[in-house]
This record gives C-alpha cells, sequence and structure tokens, in this order.
C-alpha cells in the first residue's frame, strides 16, 4: 500500500483549483460505479484528503447531518475565505460580504436610541413662532404615539434578525 502524505501543507492548501471531471481527467484514478455506495466508520471516522480539491457533486441534493446537541454536534467550515452559493451567472464566486449580527444588532440599536433621543429633543424644545410675530408657542400638539410604536418594533425586530443556527467570525 501507498504512504499517504498527511502534513501540514496538505491540511492548508489553498488552491483555488476545480477539479478535472472524471472523463477528462489524464492520470491514474479509481471510479467506483454502483448503484448505491455507503462508507461506514463503526467506531471512528471517515477522513478525505487531497493535494488540490475535494468536490461533492449531485444531481439532486447534498445533506450533511449532525446529531441535535448544540453543543456536541456542529459543522464547522474553516477557511480563510468561504463563498455560499455563486452570482446569478453561476460562474463568480459572490462578493457580497456577511453581516455580524450581534455588531449588526448593536450599531442599529444605537441608531434607534438616537432616533429616541432626537425625538425627545424635538418634542421637548421645539418652539414654533405663533400668529402673532416675535411670541413664541408651546410644543405642537402632535401626538409622538405612533413613532414611539414605530421605535418599540424597529427594537424587537432588531433582536430578531440574528441567525439562531448560523455563526461567524
Amino acid at each position: 500500500m501507498a504512504e499517504i502524505n498527511i502534513d501540514d501543507d496538505n491540511l492548508n492548501s489553498s488552491s483555488p483549483q476545480e477539479p478535472a471531471q472524471p472523463n477528462t481527467y489524464q492520470g491514474k484514478q479509481i471510479v467506483l460505479d454502483s448503484d448505491r455506495i455507503l462508507f461506514n466508520a463503526k467506531k471512528d471516522s471517515i477522513l478525505l484528503y487531497s493535494d488540490k480539491s475535494v468536490g461533492i457533486n449531485s444531481v439532486g441534493s447534498i445533506h450533511i447531518n449532525t446529531g441535535n446537541n448544540e453543543f456536541k454536534n456542529y459543522i464547522v467550515l474553516n477557511s480563510p475565505t468561504i463563498f455560499l452559493g455563486m452570482k446569478e451567472n453561476g460562474t463568480e464566486p459572490p462578493n457580497e460580504p456577511a453581516v455580524k449580527g450581534i455588531a449588526l444588532t448593536k450599531y442599529l440599536l444605537d441608531i434607534v436610541e438616537l432616533i429616541e433621543d432626537m425625538k425627545v429633543w424635538l418634542t421637548g424644545t421645539y418652539n414654533v413662532t405663533s400668529q402673532k410675530p416675535g411670541d413664541l408657542s408651546q410644543p405642537g400638539v402632535n401626538s409622538t404615539r405612533s413613532l414611539d410604536e414605530s421605535i418599540l418594533d424597529l427594537r424587537d425586530t432588531i433582536n430578531n434578525i440574528k441567525s439562531k443556527t448560523v455563526y461567524i467570525s
């Protein structure tokens, strides 16, 4: 049996090269062709290593599942860059960066707080000129109830925008 070279260089390879299709590959390869193939590790793990890339393709769907314990069972994708999906043309990776939910939530809540502060300042200090030139009237009789309700709705929405299953660094 030939020795498999598993070292840090193989584990940290960042080649963007997509693998050649089996019918176009020039070199030695093993092809398993059957109605169904099952790999089962009864006591330990299944490991896949490659010098360039690992391709997983399906005409249907691809499922990666773990157990239900949120602290013990999880999926880790560790790479300097992770692309989810492709652009509409199907040939280019996306260029829209992911948003950090906690940082965005804090930022949006700060904006809502600023809006609240502006509302308090405007309703407490804003005067309009009365019908008689030079006299100041009291703040208007306009209700801020609908603005208060909108601000509460914004706060509730902001607190619920974070995913409960997907986390990024």
